[in-house]
């Protein structure tokens, strides 16, 4: 009987230490939304699943929505992340002769000249890197493919027509205005906190959390 006991109460000690340590790594009052509106309004909302939603809008932002998950890295603080884009570019090529490099021009859905996209490649052992502007197509050397990068978003094409020397890419919505998140949330109370690049906190500035419908 002396033996049971002992058993028992060596549970009930164990159980003790064990239940602590799982509530400090899960902290049901962290879920829900959360938003601050400066200039713009940016919303985090955090499941329990462990992923979350980021939204942007208002100001030069167009009603902006990005995933992702989070993992604890500490109590009540979140690192989260989201994939960078890695969609394929949509690109017509046209066959030119006579010609020793390469146009390329770079659109937006409606049409617009994109400026500040990154081209680069390899052209024999010699790499190549140029940036896009608005007055018009871009030249780079004749190569066997292309990379493109803009903002968070990374591209790559490989030509096809080895004829071609004009390429047109057409940029979706998505890939212009792609955000990858790698951000450090710390959460007190009802106010979430982003981290600063060098890993501090500015306790000036918070996400207040949001009550009733408007946290769904």
């Amino acid at each position: 009987m002396k033996r049971v006991l002992t058993s028992l109460f060596g549970v009930a000690i164990l159980s003790f230490v064990l239940v602590p340590a799982s509530i400090a790594t899960q902290q049901p009052g962290i879920y829900g939304a959360y938003r601050d509106c400066p200039f713009h309004c940016r919303t985090i909302k955090i499941n329990p699943n462990h992923t979350f939603e980021y939204r942007l809008n208002g100001d030069v932002y167009n009603d902006e929505h990005y995933k992702g998950t989070w993992k604890f890295v500490g109590r009540n603080k979140l690192k989260a992340n989201s994939a960078v884009d890695r969609t394929p570019l949509k690109v017509i090529e046209k066959p030119g002769v006579g010609v020793d490099s390469y146009s390329v021009l770079v659109l937006d859905p409606n049409g617009a000249i994109v400026s500040g996209a990154v081209i680069s490649g390899r052209t024999g052992r010699r790499s190549f890197s140029v940036t896009t502007n608005d007055t018009g197509p871009i030249q780079i050397p004749k190569c066997r493919e292309f990379k493109l990068v803009l903002n968070h978003y990374r591209g790559r094409h490989r030509i096809l027509n080895l004829r071609a020397r004009q390429f047109m890419v057409m940029l979706y919505i998505d890939q212009i205005v792609n955000r990858a998140i790698d951000e450090t949330w710390l959460i007190e109370g009802n106010r979430l906190y982003v981290a600063a690049d060098d890993g501090t906190f500015d306790k000036n500035y918070w996400l207040e959390k949001l009550s009733g419908p408007r946290n769904r």
